[in-house]
């Protein structure tokens, strides 16, 4: 008889943890897993503290260029805000290393204004504009760039420009009494 009480309450101990396992395990998550805090926008200090107060590490930090976001603020995060994970996993983030560099349009050869043009509508400043004379650029067009088309430049940075003046004036030397052949020699 005692045997039989025996079985009959180690079964109602195994189905009563059946029936309470349900109900008390959504609670026990709390121990063990964190939800992601979302730290886009923020600071790598304080998102470092958001994280830390979730129960979180900070991962690796990778830098990565924006035009949206200001330099030294969180870009992105892995695992994404909301994720749930284990307490201590790490979070990496990516952090704004500032706006993204802005190339330099190769303007030589055009007028001065489509070169104006191309340069602002880039997100640059037109520099300095001088000229000098070309025989190669017609008057008017540019013959160079400084800096020179295709490099990488911050956004708003100025461009210099040399524009051609026409061709190249020459020195005609004083030939005045001497026979033909004696003028065209050089």
């Amino acid at each position: 008889m005692q045997q039989r009480t025996q079985k009959r309450m180690t079964r109602f101990f195994f189905l009563g943890i059946l029936i309470v396992s349900p109900v008390l395990m959504p609670g026990c998550e709390q121990w063990f897993l964190r939800t992601v805090p979302d730290v886009t926008g923020q600071t790598l200090t304080v998102a470092e503290a958001a994280l830390t107060e979730a129960g979180l590490t900070r991962g690796t930090v990778t830098l990565q260029c924006s035009n949206n976001v200001s330099s030294g603020n969180v870009i992105g995060q892995d695992p994404a805000a909301g994720t749930k994970i284990k307490k201590n996993t790490p979070v990496n983030l990516v952090i704004s290393s500032g706006p993204c560099p802005v190339q330099v349009p190769d303007v030589t050869g055009q007028a001065r204004a489509a070169a104006e043009s191309a340069i602002t509508g880039a997100g640059l400043t037109v520099g300095t504009v001088t000229q000098q004379c070309s025989d190669a650029v017609l008057a008017g067009n540019v013959i160079s760039t400084d800096p020179v088309g295709g490099t990488q430049v911050h956004p708003g940075s100025a461009v210099n420009l040399v524009v051609s003046a026409g061709p190249c004036q020459v020195t005609v030397p004083d030939v005045t009494g001497q026979s033909q052949a004696a003028a065209a020699r050089p």
